[in-house]
């Protein structure tokens, strides 16, 4: 999440990480988008539309190998900073309530009965049944486990990697096996389907989480650069120079992903074990991307990381309000999914910045404005 409240110190920005987060946000609609056009889906989601094509299995398991994975080890890296930054378990309880309890506890029951009522519109009966199986946190899962993983990290306040992965961040790839081996062994991670968090879930999205935690305590930028120099956080550690050169990771796992995801081979041992490779592969590089650069470049750019939280909290009802709309309309699923995505993307952004921003809403979302607004 964004870093830090004003209650436990000054806010130092990360930009590149603040920037890789909110993009890992906003992929959440290309993501949740592809469900209706992904062949043989209804039994899974509300929609099957009447055009499908395999494309978007591919194009949403890609995503889905390394959009989360990436979110979860930038919050782990932020999560740590607001730690240290936090005297005591109560001030750091205080921000993450804020952050991701308060947030859940007043969106789950509006995404419950949305999922209820949606059912209605279900177009497989074996969807109906699955619905009703579970309440279901669908998008909004990730805040339960931001929070278990959170807490279980606080412990290891001050921690941090070891100095071989600190100086060859590429080692990281090591813990591919790691996440290959508890889904073979677990099963494949579902966290949607269920508030009570799955050990396959912890299992997988832990690591990155964790990964992301010991990061941000690596160690000191030396020698220290000027003020004015975009790599200059005053005091705080931040060895992460080595991680400049990792940017091969986000090619390289899209690559294997994309090729993996695209086979039959994703079902198979060997297709697993690559497809825990290219996750491992893209957050290294998404790592370095956020390394490399200083954050937003403009204004409209700050402002669209700003609207990140609230898009992704929001976005799910209009991406299946729209795949409804759109269901038995004879056109081309190419041209139906781009109509989403813009369509959810203009009402989402739209009602940030009518809305929500304006509103204590949005300083209860973003850090950045409630400071601001403090300060005012």
């Amino acid at each position: 999440m964004v870093e830090g409240p004003a209650a436990v110190g000054r806010v130092t920005r990360w930009g590149g990480f603040d920037l890789v987060r909110a993009t890992a946000m906003l992929l959440g609609i290309a993501y949740h988008a592809t469900f209706a056009y992904v062949p043989d889906i209804a039994r899974w989601y509300v929609v099957q539309d009447v055009s499908v094509h395999p494309a978007f299995a591919v194009i949403g398991s890609v995503l889905h190998a390394g959009r989360m994975q990436a979110f979860f080890a930038v919050a782990g890296f932020f999560g740590h900073l607001i730690a240290e930054r936090s005297s005591t378990l109560a001030l750091f309880a205080a921000d993450r309530w804020r952050r991701l309890a308060w947030p859940l506890l007043v969106a789950a029951p509006l995404v419950v009965a949305f999922d209820v009522g949606s059912q209605h519109f279900a177009t497989s009966p074996e969807y109906r049944g699955v619905a009703d199986s579970a309440v279901r946190p669908l998008h909004l899962w990730f805040l339960v486990y931001a929070l278990l993983f959170s807490f279980a990290c606080w412990p290891l306040r001050g921690r941090r990697i070891g100095p071989g992965l600190a100086r060859w961040p590429e080692l990281v790839l090591l813990l591919a096996p790691l996440t290959a081996g508890a889904q073979l062994v677990l099963g494949e991670p579902t966290p949607a389907f269920s508030y009570w968090p799955q050990l396959a879930s912890l299992a997988h999205f832990g690591p990155f989480f964790l990964f992301g935690w010991l990061t941000w305590a690596s160690g000191r930028l030396e020698p220290p650069h000027s003020p004015g120099h975009p790599d200059h956080v005053e005091g705080h550690r931040a060895a992460l120079h080595a991680f400049r050169r990792g940017w091969w990771g986000l090619p390289v796992g899209l690559a294997v992903a994309c090729w993996v995801y695209s086979r039959p081979v994703q079902w198979q041992p060997l297709g697993i074990g690559l497809g825990a490779f290219a996750s491992w592969a893209m957050v290294l590089g998404a790592f370095s991307v956020a390394a490399r650069i200083a954050g937003a470049s403009s204004a409209r750019l700050q402002w669209l990381v700003d609207s990140s939280y609230w898009v992704y909290l929001s976005h799910y009802p209009v991406v299946v309000l729209l795949h409804v709309a759109l269901a038995h309309l004879e056109a081309p699923a190419a041209l139906k999914y781009g109509t989403v995505v813009l369509g959810t993307s203009l009402v989402t952004l739209s009602s940030y910045a009518w809305v929500i921003r304006r509103s204590p809403i949005g300083a209860w979302l973003t850090p950045r404005l409630r400071a601001a607004s403090k300060q005012g």
